[in-house]
């Protein structure tokens, strides 16, 4: 007992299973064969997260030889601590638990734990850590009720953070961070940090336990102009301006359209037929509301289209949609998804084939039949590596997969990935000593001092001191920020604060400080952190400011994702405050011109009129009329529906040479097409076509 090991397994290579038999296996281990008493007196399972719990506790039952042996935590701490208390084998629980029972545990600090982390790049942060090592660590001694003078008290606060002699930590993950390597990982002699073992992305790839998922990329990209409607033309930030921009057309109605009319027509053209018709569908979206959005659209247009099945729709909470409020329940519920079913099971039945989510179903769902996944998300790093791995579990008849994305390049998705391809490594471990450079800065401003900190601490160490006693000590150091006049130093102090905070929970977790002052620095900041204002940052509202002229969504092309053999090589976790830049103000008009020029079409008013003239002709045309309203299949009216559009573009090309050449490219022939056939036959040529 007392020592970390870090297990770096790939996302989807069983990892749940590697999970399930160790406890099992750590239930049996002794020293020496004529030992009485074993290694570990009690295994703990831990996530931090409801559906992982429920998944191990499963997999872990499955296993289980001898009934009674394992223990799922079902009912609160209550429970847990009953389980720790009684000294039952296996224990599976959520980390979130601990903190609610830490300060009562006893007569623990004599037997020894394995504690057992899932996805341990995210269940380690620095309280619930330190909550879950309390309570496993407090002796009897430390039980009784005689009241700790405040060094004491201090002192046994320090202690808990870091690491405990009776406990081991064996932490499973597929993507380990900086802080990961560094807590669990083992030390080598030139410094670096690894994991114990691996089964690395490259080689589960290789031997078939997983699939390639960005063999096939798609990406595609929105092109747009805005117009400013009539009124004042006014001075607003322009950072706030852009950004407000592109989220207007981001979640404007054509744009939804269009996007799920391009995931429809993949969908039903190529990826519901593989898995022998059994593939399910992922659409990844930016927000709850763009949950929303995509679903009252998706389940629109597959009605239109008369398709046999439907799609399911996941988030958090309740959002307000037209005057009404709105969950994933109702809306699911409304579209046929029986009361009592889950949103998991539901993607199980054929009546549903595609799941939309945010921010859910992202890490942690295993379903071998999601073969093709939609991304609308902005997406760095694990988030990225996580999310696109929902779809590499194998099953029969599943080959490959597909990923088609709006919004970010191949190469941004590689740089993602390349760290945990083969083995990660940590090139060195973090200075304690930036934790004083930091100490440094934060006394410069001259808004507390030390002896601020030790009073504060010590109130909050009596037993008696009420929170209400507390504030006055806060309250103090918020009249003197206040009253810094500069905009950009009051914010550079909270980053400062929280540079401090985030460091030395995760530093205290592997070294055990000698200075109490900075675990008293800790406490205070941590309250003053929350006492601060909170950024409230001005929103700017351009949504009647603007309209959106045109769009089109062009498919740049598809791509094959190669990842290389080498290490992944990660730093240690830096101690720098984020800045923050002042948002210059621009006019509306001008910040529009500038958006324009990086999104929007190199199109003339010249152009735009000959668009509508080809699209009038094809609406024209006798023969193109006559087919189409004929008993003709999809694709042979899309054949013939080419060739009169070809002929109509052929008869450019003597006397609009440019625009005939401009067309003739084929990613904006194949947009063409698709924007003409798919408005074909409504009224007035499409009034939201992007060529009206």
């Amino acid at each position: 007992p007392g020592h970390n090991s870090l297990i770096q397994h790939t996302t989807g290579s069983g990892k749940s299973s590697s999970i399930g038999w160790l406890p099992h296996l750590l239930t049996s281990l002794y020293k020496t064969g004529t030992d009485a008493r074993r290694i570990f007196d009690s295994i703990i399972v831990v996530t931090d997260r409801v559906v992982l719990d429920k998944q191990l506790q499963n997999t872990i039952m499955q296993l289980e030889q001898t009934k009674g042996v394992v223990g799922k935590v079902e009912s609160g701490s209550r429970q847990l601590k009953d389980f720790l208390k009684s000294g039952k084998d296996i224990i599976v629980t959520t980390i979130q638990k601990f903190p609610y029972i830490s300060a009562e545990m006893t007569k623990l600090g004599s037997r020894s734990f394995a504690v057992i982390i899932d996805e341990v790049h995210s269940s380690q942060s620095g309280e619930n850590a330190k909550h879950l090592k309390k309570a496993l660590s407090q002796s009897e001694a430390e039980a009784d009720d005689t009241p700790e003078d405040y060094e004491d008290t201090l002192l046994s606060e320090i202690a808990a953070r870091g690491k405990q002699k009776h406990i081991s930590f064996f932490g499973f993950t597929g993507t380990p961070k900086n802080k990961t390597l560094e807590l669990f990982g083992t030390k080598h002699p030139d410094g670096t940090f690894r994991a114990f073992h691996y089964y690395t992305m490259e080689q589960s790839i290789a031997e078939g336990f997983t699939l390639d998922v960005i063999r096939n990329y798609t990406t595609y990209k929105r092109y747009f102009k805005l117009i400013r409607k009539e009124g004042e033309d006014k001075e607003v930030p322009e950072g706030k301006a852009k950004l407000a921009m592109i989220q207007y057309v981001d979640s404007h109605p054509e744009t939804i359209e269009r996007k799920a009319a391009i995931i429809l027509d993949h969908f039903t053209g190529k990826a519901s037929k593989m898995i022998g018709g059994k593939a399910r569908g992922m659409v990844v979206v930016r927000s709850r509301m763009h949950c929303v959005l995509f679903f009252k659209e998706m389940v629109k247009q597959i009605r239109m289209l008369g398709l046999p099945w439907s799609c399911l729709v996941a988030f958090s909470g309740k959002i307000d949609y037209e005057g009404m409020e709105v969950t994933e329940d109702s809306l699911n519920r409304e579209n046929g998804l029986p009361a009592g079913v889950s949103i998991a099971k539901g993607l199980k039945d054929p009546k549903f084939r595609i799941l939309i989510v945010s921010n859910k179903f992202q890490t942690g769902y295993d379903e071998p039949l999601l073969q093709a996944m939609y991304i609308d998300k902005k997406m760095d790093g694990i988030q990225c590596v996580q999310t696109l791995s929902r779809l590499n579990r194998v099953t029969a008849g599943k080959t490959d997969t597909f990923v088609l994305d709006f919004i970010n390049g191949i190469e941004d998705v590689i740089e993602a990935f390349q760290p945990f391809y083969t083995i990660t490594v940590l090139s060195g471990e973090t200075d304690p000593n930036k934790l004083y450079d930091i100490e440094t800065e934060l006394l410069h401003y001259h808004l507390f001092s030390k002896s601020d900190v030790e009073d504060f601490c010590r109130a909050f160490y009596t037993a008696r001191t009420t929170d209400e006693q507390l504030q006055p000590y806060l309250d103090r150091v918020v009249k003197r920020w206040e009253e810094l006049g500069d905009e950009e130093e009051k914010h550079g102090f909270k980053s400062q604060i929280q540079s401090y905070i985030r460091l030395y929970g995760y530093i205290s977790q592997i070294v055990t400080f000698k200075d109490p002052g900075l675990e008293e620095l800790y406490i205070f900041l941590k309250y003053l952190n929350r006492k601060l204002p909170k950024n409230s940052g001005e929103r700017v509202n351009i949504s009647d400011a603007v309209e959106l002229e045109s769009l089109r969504i062009q498919k740049l092309g598809e791509t094959r994702g190669t990842l290389v053999h080498e290490p992944g090589v990660v730093d240690p976790i830096s101690a720098e405050a984020g800045g923050r830049i002042e948002d210059e103000t621009e006019l509306l008009s001008e910040i529009i011109k500038k958006i324009n020029e990086v999104f929007g079409q190199q199109l003339t008013e010249e152009h735009k009129i000959m668009f509508r003239n080809v699209r009038k002709r094809l609406h024209e045309n006798e023969t193109l009329q006559k087919f189409m309203a004929g008993d003709n299949s999809e694709t042979n009216k899309r054949k013939k529906f080419m060739e009169i559009l070809n002929a109509t573009l052929l008869s450019y090309v003597n006397h609009q040479f440019d625009f005939y050449q401009k067309l003739e490219d084929p990613r904006i022939k194949n947009l063409l097409v698709d924007e003409f056939f798919r408005n074909y036959g409504k009224g007035e040529y499409g009034e939201n076509s992007m060529y009206q």
